[in-house]
């Protein structure tokens, strides 16, 4: 029996090792004369490649912004590193091999971490390893989106939302009147409701760096720990659990800001009720500082941050002041009448489980304790939103409070299936062999593992070709090795600065070179808006723009978002730069259907166009010291017209998808 238990664990371990390298491996025979830190770039398809340069600069500046070319090291970055400092650790340690390794070590973490979840909810040990490879490789992603297969399907969304209402109805009305259906049914079905109505793709662990990829391994040990108190008389009696408790919540807070809130209010609530007269005040003041000390330690560099960096960097990443007046009816907004009701139906459910808990063992009363706790976080993540803007009369990137939502129903959802199964199987008396399960775990999961494989061959676009300006390249991957061929080597060194407007080039110039940057993607940018403006109104005037040209180029959303403005330029009916009027009036609309929480539409009010081109236009003259080293251009419509000034660069490399000039 030992020895099944063991192969079982190593075999699941052996397929995440598989699913870690597989893309890496596939990429070394595919593409052989491609260099491997290309691959970086490509690793996860739709990642955000702007967290790599901080995730490299971590490793050889601590918190310093080493990248821009004028105020190297003198600023602090201001995205937290809790996400990144492993990646960090070990890329600095051993480069791209590195990453791999810390890709493994995260999965390897999530995957502990989930099956321990699942067995505090007494699911047996091969269903919890499997659910949890599962989740682990990326089946869950494939499972829980096949709802926009069925819309595509069918091309009726209203009978598929309307048909999931009626089971989810029927589940939750036999299991409160006639106790049929098991309790788990009812979360079960109100998941998958949830799941049909946002009519996208969902997975509730993915590979994107770093989030929720490395985050995740933070959530779960929070959700662990605090299961594992549960049992306890007294939870002020382990000090160790409460130390636990710290590290996972700083870390959070270094992470992710949605997550830590989250956790924040559950761990308040659970303290104060476990409070009572027995509660010993030396016990509480131990365990309150043995979870304050490494919190605050750890939470240090979060601090030194927000009240070093410059104050337009939270406004380019979405962050605005926001009445405290209504959050109920920005809550009824973001979500919907369904969501409404299975909130209903799940106070009924937590209702219920207080009541029984009176009069049963001890034993399944600590059961219902945890199961109650479902409840508990299901709730305080659908108010978190609210909560959040009552608390701190901000908000910022709302989306991801919905985002949120979705993570913590899937997570139930996970638990609840876990359950039925080892319920099922309880009752039918059925015992599968572990070996021939291990099988059909192992064929459903090299299908993933083969699907990621096939990334790298099948990927040949730009990794932002969402935008227009980058998704009609000629095999831009096979140009962007050549170019990094050219630019990696030793006549290129570190020390020049390089203005691009390719964003996929300047990550790989901070994150592989360790390169300066004369203009950089404002998500890892430091310096003051004015600066960021005088640096591109400098490319622009030595690429001879002409004052239309310029302003119609800074208002391509690639401009917007990824080098000039980011979200400061937000446009939705819960924030605005400007007022309504500011606005062209084809685009007063928006201010109507744009909803309340959409952070990425992004629209310059016309005040801004108007300041701006008299910036550009009152220029002043160039200077050769005050230039980038090196320029790089990507094929654009507004780009291509445009050359270097002759007067201070030379051409040096020419394809169909780049032209690289160097100073003179």
């Amino acid at each position: 029996m030992n020895f099944k238990f063991k192969f079982d664990r190593h075999f699941y371990i052996l397929l995440i090792f598989l699913r870690s390298i597989g893309f890496w491996v596939a990429w070394v025979l595919f593409r052989p004369n491609m260099p491997l830190t290309t691959a970086l770039i490509y690793r996860e398809r739709g990642q955000d490649i702007e967290y790599l340069p901080n995730m490299a600069g971590l490793g050889t500046h601590g918190l310093r912004d080493a990248f821009d070319c004028i105020f190297q090291g003198t600023n602090l970055i201001s995205f937290p590193p809790g996400s990144i400092w492993l990646h960090s650790l070990f890329y600095k340690l051993a480069g791209v091999p590195g990453f791999i390794i810390a890709d493994f070590c995260i999965a390897l973490s999530v995957f502990f971490l989930l099956s321990a979840i699942l067995k505090e909810f007494r699911v047996k040990e091969f269903i919890a390893n499997s659910l949890s490879l599962f989740v682990v490789i990326g089946v869950s992603g494939k499972l829980t989106g096949i709802s926009k297969n069925f819309h595509l399907m069918i091309g009726h969304e209203n009978l598929v939302e309307f048909l999931a209402y009626l089971v989810f109805i029927f589940c939750a009305i036999d299991y409160f009147f006639r106790k049929k259906l098991h309790r788990y049914a009812v979360l079960i079905s109100g998941a998958a409701l949830l799941f049909l109505i946002s009519n996208e793709t969902w997975e509730y662990f993915a590979w994107r760096f770093p989030r929720p990829f490395v985050t995740e391994v933070y959530f779960l040990l929070f959700a662990l720990i605090t299961l594992r108190m549960m049992k306890l008389e007294n939870i002020f009696s382990s000090k160790l659990n409460w130390a636990i408790l710290g590290i996972s919540t700083s870390l959070l807070l270094e992470s992710e800001i949605y997550r830590f809130f989250l956790c924040g209010l559950l761990l308040i609530v659970f303290a104060f009720t476990k409070l009572n007269k027995k509660t010993k005040i030396k016990e509480l003041l131990l365990s309150f500082f043995s979870f304050l000390i490494p919190f605050s330690v750890l939470s240090l560099p979060f601090a030194i941050q927000r009240m070093s960096e410059n104050p337009d960097v939270p406004r380019r990443f979405g962050a605005f002041a926001i009445s405290r007046l209504n959050p109920m009816l920005k809550l009824i907004s973001t979500h919907d009448l369904y969501t409404l009701t299975l909130i209903c139906v799940l106070l009924i459910y937590g209702f219920s489980l207080l009541r029984k808990k009176i009069t049963i063992e001890q034993e399944r009363a600590f059961q219902l304790r945890r199961e109650f706790a479902l409840f508990y976080l299901y709730l305080f993540s659908f108010f978190s939103l609210p909560l959040f803007m009552i608390f701190t009369g901000k908000l910022i990137q709302p989306e991801h409070f919905n985002a949120q939502l979705k993570h913590v129903v899937t997570l139930i959802t996970i638990i609840g299936v876990g359950v039925l199964l080892s319920y099922v199987g309880e009752k039918k008396k059925e015992h599968l062999s572990s070996y021939r399960f291990c099988i059909a775990i192992a064929l459903i999961a090299f299908v993933d593992i083969v699907k990621d494989a096939h990334k790298a061959y099948s990927f040949t676009d730009h990794t932002r070709s969402d935008f227009e300006a980058y998704n009609h390249f000629p095999n831009y991957l096979e140009h962007f090795s050549n170019l990094l061929k050219k630019i990696q080597t030793n006549e290129f060194p570190s020390t020049l600065s390089l203005a691009t407007f390719d964003m996929q080039v300047s990550e790989w110039w901070n994150t592989v070179k360790h390169g300066n940057s004369f203009v950089s993607d404002v998500f890892i940018n430091t310096i003051s808006d004015n600066e960021l403006e005088n640096r591109i109104i400098t490319l622009t005037h030595l690429l001879g723009f002409k004052p239309d040209e310029f302003i119609e180029f800074i208002n391509e959303p690639m401009m917007k978002l990824f080098f000039i403005s980011s979200l400061k330029y937000r446009f939705s009916n819960g924030y605005t730069y400007s007022n309504q009027e500011d606005y062209p009036t084809s685009d007063q609309s928006g201010f109507r259907v744009n909803g309340e929480f959409n952070s990425f539409n992004v629209l310059m009010p016309n005040s801004e166009r108007n300041r701006l081109r008299d910036k550009f236009t009152n220029f002043s003259t160039l200077t050769n010291e005050k230039l980038p080293d090196l320029i790089i251009l990507q094929t654009h419509p507004l780009l291509s017209q445009h050359a270097a000034n002759s007067d201070f660069y030379e051409v040096i490399y020419s394809d169909e998808v780049f032209r690289v000039w160097k100073k003179k």
